[in-house]
């Protein structure tokens, strides 16, 4: 154990090493778990340790002692798995993707064109949008899911996505003669679409709100909305081997109401299942 200087140093000393633990491998959940009783949420991660000066010097001001957290830091220390998150949200779309697509098998299932279908571009292009959503999407969810960050520029690309698509959507409804317009909107499937999406987004929701029930998300409504669009992208995902329709203006519009009903009720229950 350091000999520490006495004084006012002690708890400059303190926080030093608080700063410094992220070599010792220690999270929040120690320090809350020492001084604050049982911590149900647990993130590993640098993002994390990084709050542990905040929350201590919190707790030092209501009446914590220097020598019990200087104690606490150079006892009981357990390794951090860094790659913990990651591992976390793998497992949660694995779960996801395969639980929607034997739901997609069971309930709808597989078109019966697909082999002939998936020899040309539009089909690669149709997949090629919950594809990309998925991943944005991804991206946002992982931030949100470490305490203090924002959800970077996921958002953005999520956004840019979807004007991508809108912009392909209009030439194409602008090009159409007038008679065919309805039809490029609403194809043969509009009543269906956004119910099957939602439906088979269902195992992913709630694989990734297993997952970041794990973490600390400290933006839960925010957090929910990202995890509810990527289920919605995962459950798109499958749901286009099914789907028949293969026109922009009808992804557009069908398509992004499918994952956004999933994004909705994520935001609704973040504020209730990712709060601390």
């Amino acid at each position: 154990m350091m000999a520490l200087p006495a004084d006012g140093l002690r708890t400059r000393a303190a926080h030093a090493l608080i700063r410094a633990q992220p070599a010792f491998g220690y999270t929040l959940q120690h320090v809350l778990r020492i001084f604050a009783g049982p911590c149900n949420r647990h993130a590993p991660g640098d993002e994390l340790r990084r709050d542990v000066p905040a929350c201590c010097r919190y707790l030092m001001r209501n009446g914590m002692k220097t020598d019990d957290l200087v104690a606490m830091l150079a006892t009981g220390i357990d390794a951090v798995d860094p790659r913990a998150v990651e591992k976390r949200f793998a497992l949660a779309l694995a779960v996801g993707l395969s639980g929607a697509g034997i739901l997609m098998v069971a309930l709808l299932g597989v078109r019966p064109d697909l082999a002939q279908v998936a020899m040309t571009g539009i089909f690669w292009l149709k997949l090629a949008f919950p594809a990309a959503a998925l991943g944005a999407t991804l991206s946002v969810t992982m931030n949100l899911a470490r305490p203090g960050r924002s959800a970077g520029a996921g958002w953005l690309l999520s956004a840019a996505i979807l004007a991508a698509l809108w912009i392909g959507a209009g030439a194409i409804l602008i090009a159409a003669p007038p008679a065919m317009r309805p039809h490029l909107i609403l194809g043969d499937t509009w009543r269906v679409c956004t119910l099957c999406v939602t439906v088979l987004s269902l195992p992913a929701f709630c694989a990734v709100f297993w997952a970041l029930r794990g973490l600390a998300p400290t933006k839960p409504h925010q957090a929910g909305a990202a995890a509810g669009l990527l289920a919605g992208a995962q459950g798109l995902l499958v749901y286009c081997l099914h789907c028949p329709e293969m026109t922009l203006p009808f992804w557009g519009v069908w398509y992004l109401l499918g994952m956004l009903a999933p994004a909705a009720l994520g935001a609704l229950l973040g504020r209730i299942l990712l709060r601390w």
